[in-house]
């Protein structure tokens, strides 16, 4: 919806978590100045990475509860796709051992120090063993403690599971792990971390857990996308018309080039991957009726895996039939890096007397940070760190950690102004990726 002030209202409602006002910025030169201002800031690659600037506005007592600034409406990778379990940690144990075993004899073959800690030799309490009830629970309560001193849990709003350990370490439960490994396999990698710690971080004894499977369909096409979207910037005017941004050919993370590719490869007749003339009757029916439809090609990928993929690439160039971007080979690992809100810029255009703090509940403070002790309507507001809106003044803050996975710590909310106040403030979100392309990814839900 357009408002006479040259605004489009945000499309995200008034609630139980927040009562304050949003709307974006028509384009104008205004709005440009800041996504390119904003890029440079965060040293963006382009400033179409930076979504048209958000209007805010906080009247006397609204507010926005914690929450992230990232998008998490669909699943797009089957959540249990990465999980780690038990048979990890079994694993991880027997590598540990082994090399700590080779590094005591290899020290008592040629007379010197090891580089392993006594407490992890063999037959001490932190010496690897998944056996062993003393290692579990020495781990677990060290990682318990850890997790507590950096608001592991409470981040993730998984202060069940802090109740749950603090209980079961107290009573020296057994089977622990298996237990939290079956639920919460992603604690796993931060368990492990743990231990490599107090092991004294030696190199030799850094894990990095085996890949147990290929990458996901989806992530290889991210990828793809990504990699030509580069490749054919780099080129610039010297990429010939059909490839240029305005090209139905040019690839986005939209459901306008999907259905482009889709299409190509629909009506081909050969491929080394996967043709369509391949798929059974019902497959193709199921794609006519749905040509144009959003998330077709997610829930093909999900279903055909990675040779959709390979051919759609395929079928791509075939199409295109230009060198530079041709040939391409999908690595062996893809992390999963979908387009997503990466960095927040918030600015405060004018001063509150009181309240209106922009509150970072989860983070660690110590006594030379300001707090807010604004709690009557948001419990979280006298936690954490506080930000004081004045004027002219900002914060950045990343919600992305640098391997581009969503940092729990980045939750954030907007204090209620008190004392008849009104809080104005705009917010620059930046992406990984194109921003435009990236939220319609994300809003083409259905």
């Amino acid at each position: 919806m357009h408002t006479r002030n040259g605004t489009t209202r945000s499309n995200v409602g008034i609630s139980a978590t927040r009562t304050s006002n949003t709307a974006f910025l028509r384009p104008s030169l205004l709005t440009l100045e800041l996504q390119v201002r904003t890029a440079k800031l965060a040293r963006l690659p382009s400033p179409s990475f930076v979504e048209r600037t958000q209007l805010v506005r906080y009247g006397p007592g609204e507010f926005y509860k914690r929450h992230l600034d990232t998008f998490d409406n669909k699943e797009i990778l089957p959540r249990a796709f990465s999980a780690y379990n038990y048979s990890d940690f079994e694993a991880w144990t027997e590598w540990a051992a082994a090399v700590i075993d080779a590094a005591q004899a290899s020290a008592a073959e040629h007379g010197t120090p090891t580089v392993v800690p006594a407490i992890c030799h063999k037959g001490q309490p932190w010496y690897p063993n998944a056996s062993s009830s003393e290692f579990i629970h020495s781990v677990l309560h060290a990682f318990w403690t850890f997790a507590n001193t950096t608001n592991f849990f409470e981040s993730r709003f998984d202060q069940a599971w802090d109740d749950w350990l603090a209980y079961n370490l107290g009573v020296n439960a057994s089977g622990l792990m298996h237990v939290l490994l079956e639920s919460k396999g992603h604690y796993l990698p931060l368990i492990v971390r743990v231990w490599e710690d107090r092991a004294g971080n030696a190199p030799a004894l850094r894990y990095t857990f085996p890949k147990r499977r290929p990458p996901h369909g989806i992530s290889q096409w991210y990828r793809w996308v990504r990699k030509t979207k580069e490749a054919i910037s780099a080129l610039g005017q010297a990429a010939p018309n059909h490839l240029q941004p305005h090209s139905a050919l040019y690839p986005k993370f939209d459901t306008a080039f999907e259905t482009t590719v889709l299409e190509l490869w629909r009506r081909g007749t050969g491929g080394p991957y996967l043709p369509a003339t391949s798929l059974p009757r019902e497959r193709l029916h199921w794609m006519d009726q749905h040509r144009g439809h959003r998330n077709v090609l997610l829930k093909l990928v999900q279903d055909l895996g990675i040779h959709l993929v390979q051919q759609l690439i395929y079928t791509w160039e075939e199409k295109v039939q230009f060198g530079p971007v041709a040939g391409y080979l999908m690595p062996p690992f893809v992390p999963f890096v979908p387009p997503q809100r990466y960095a927040t810029l918030f600015l405060y255009l004018n001063t509150v007397d009181k309240g209106g703090e922009t509150v970072f509940p989860h983070a660690r403070t110590d006594a030379h940070v300001s707090r807010s002790y604004n709690s009557t309507t948001m419990p979280e507001c006298a936690e954490g760190m506080a930000v004081l809106p004045t004027a002219l003044h900002a914060v950045l803050f990343y919600v992305q950690t640098p391997t581009m996975e969503v940092d729990p710590m980045a939750r954030h909310g907007g204090c209620p102004p008190l004392d008849g106040n009104i809080k104005w403030g705009a917010n620059q979100f930046m992406w990984n990726a194109d921003a435009e392309e990236g939220a319609v990814m994300w809003l083409d839900s259905t």
